[in-house]
């Protein structure tokens, strides 16, 4: 009987002490695969800004059903009428230099986006109608409002010709942008960034003000529309 008790003993050690290295085995391997993930993406290259924008295109191409294609320096985008529109790049320096990139669809809008990009100088957005391929002029990334009836676009200043920086406020009237107010920043010591729809009639932005050559500070700007009327203001009300 006592040897029976010690062979029941022993088993249960033994089943004990390989349960233990399992485990102490299972947490290893998950670290040495959080280090592997870790190391892996610490040795990723940061994105840059050309890289960004050629990522912003991939993905609004991929998103738009076939209706967008780009062959080598071609972007083609397909309209509801069963035309095309087509933007050819020009990668020569110069004046005459201009890479097309697609920004995406606006369904608010009605609106396919392409983000030009000159040899110099400021690059305006292209806000391109999805039927008649008629295109609207605008400084910056369209944002619409959540009536869907305007949309705002902020820039910031150019430092390569002088360009100041600007907000502006676009109303669609039928299917074409007319432009309701606009600011710019050319005698202000701050620049316009990252608009946003608060409601139909107010809109929050950044005022970046730099201190020094290379740092700024942020501070809420607001555009508010007040019988009929858009003004800047130093608060909600």
């Amino acid at each position: 009987m006592r040897c029976a008790t010690a062979s029941l003993s022993l088993l249960f050690l033994l089943v004990g002490c390989t349960s233990e290295t399992s485990r102490q085995s299972a947490d290893l391997k998950r670290q040495d695969s959080t280090v592997t993930r870790t190391s892996s993406t610490d040795s990723s290259p940061p994105m840059d800004w050309a890289d960004s924008i050629q990522a912003v295109e991939v993905a609004g191409i991929r998103a738009s059903a076939g209706k967008v294609a780009r062959v080598g320096s071609i972007l083609r985008i397909e309209l509801l009428n069963g035309k095309s529109v087509t933007f050819v790049d020009d990668s020569t320096p110069g004046a005459k230099s201009n890479i097309h990139r697609y920004a995406g669809y606006q369904r608010q809008l009605r609106s396919h986006v392409v983000h030009v990009e000159p040899y110099e100088g400021a690059q305006p957005y292209l806000v391109v109608d999805d039927s008649t391929g008629d295109s609207t002029v605008v400084w910056g990334m369209p944002v619409p409002s959540p009536d869907s009836i305007r949309f705002v676009a902020a820039s910031m200043a150019n430092s390569t010709d002088g360009e100041p920086g600007m907000i502006e406020i676009w109303r669609m009237v039928g299917r074409k942008p007319e432009k309701e107010f606009s600011y710019t920043t050319e005698h202000d010591s701050w620049e316009p960034s990252n608009p946003v729809w608060r409601d139909t009639a107010t809109i929050e932005f950044s005022k970046n003000t730099r201190s020094g050559c290379c740092e700024s500070s942020k501070t809420p700007g607001w555009v508010i529309r007040n019988q009929g009327t858009w003004s800047l203001a130093n608060a909600r009300h």
